[in-house]
């Protein structure tokens, strides 16, 4: 088992090591442009076992703030405002307050970085894909590609990602691919499912029965098996201190508990996929508000006493702040 990472945050200081033979975290930075580099660690990394089954986590960070600017992919030559060169962070944490205020032209260039930062990502998983294939020489490979979040661009009047569980942030990309059922290829499923079910999926595909993944074989629900009816999403630790909320989510129907508050919120994902309109207080839907809630009822919150504590160095923690992850120091 192999893990090339270039952030601290998934660090071995973390846990995030745990399992893992050989983790390689030369690149760890916060500096934000790494995927060439973090491709080239990988390459060689997997060069080093050519003989053996390897698993090989990649963990990619740049299509994340701050945002920069890619010529080769340049999808914003016309923009020559104050935020060519750099977009700063008040723009992401306190952009009510920028003085002129934030013009639509102004958000289409943050927009536009975005992209270029997915493109520039894409251009080096696409080079890790190409050369693993052909070292593998013939053997079978099967390539995974997720993501943890998506970003707001105002869509809920703010930038970034917080502890929200609304569509903008957790609906992202998970691609199956290579050696993998022929029929399957370029088959899209709408069934609303889980990251969490990626590791007994990669366990069914290396013939491993018993082992203590949760979720289903996603392959086998690509297939027309049926999945499980709800997929969850929790924006913080269910015993944390602040914007803590939680989703259960069906193919036609979302539930939101804002467990501060113990408010829900319902939303027609047939009708409302952006989640717009709140129908949680209409009579005729509380049929179905309460077989929503009794889901989440059924989950068992985690001893949050029983999680590791880790000591954030002072760096850790601004960094963590900044990036929206934390509210204030506390």
């Amino acid at each position: 088992t192999l893990a090339v990472i270039n952030h601290p945050l998934v660090g071995r200081r973390y846990g995030f090591a745990r399992g893992i033979d050989v983790f390689d975290e030369t690149l760890r930075s916060w500096q934000a442009k790494t995927s060439q580099e973090l491709t080239e660690v990988a390459l060689r990394r997997f060069a080093e076992h050519p003989d053996r089954k390897t698993f090989l986590w990649v963990h990619y960070f740049d299509p994340h703030f701050p945002y920069l600017h890619h010529p080769e992919f340049s999808f914003d030559e016309g923009y020559s405002g104050r935020f060519r060169e750099k977009i700063p962070m008040k723009v992401i944490n306190k952009h009510s307050e920028l003085d002129p205020p934030l013009q639509p032209s102004e958000l289409d260039h943050v927009i536009n970085l975005y992209d270029e930062e997915i493109a520039f990502t894409d251009r080096w998983i696409g080079d890790l894909v190409r050369e693993i294939r052909e070292a593998a020489a013939g053997r079978p490979v099967v390539f995974v590609v997720a993501s943890d979040h998506g970003d707001y661009f105002l869509e809920r009047g703010r930038f970034g990602h917080d502890l929200d569980v609304y569509r903008e942030l957790i609906h992202v990309p998970l691609v199956i691919s290579g050696a993998i059922d022929p029929s399957l290829h370029g088959r899209r499923v709408a069934a609303p499912v889980e990251n969490a079910s990626i590791p007994a999926t990669l366990m069914t595909l290396a013939g491993i029965s018993s082992h203590p993944f949760r979720g289903p074989d996603l392959l086998a629900v690509a297939r027309g098996a049926r999945g499980p009816r709800y997929a969850i999403s929790e924006g913080s630790h269910p015993r944390g201190n602040d914007q803590r909320k939680r989703a259960v989510i069906s193919e036609s129907w979302k539930l939101i508990h804002n467990l501060d508050s113990d408010s829900y919120e319902l939303y027609d994902l047939s009708a409302d996929r952006n989640e717009r309109h709140d129908l949680a207080s209409r009579p005729d839907l509380q049929a179905i508000k309460t077989e929503l809630v009794s889901v989440l009822d059924a989950l068992a919150l985690p001893d949050r006493d029983a999680i590791p504590k880790v000591d954030l160095t002072k760096e850790a923690l601004e960094r963590l702040i900044a990036l929206g992850y934390l509210g204030d120091s506390k």
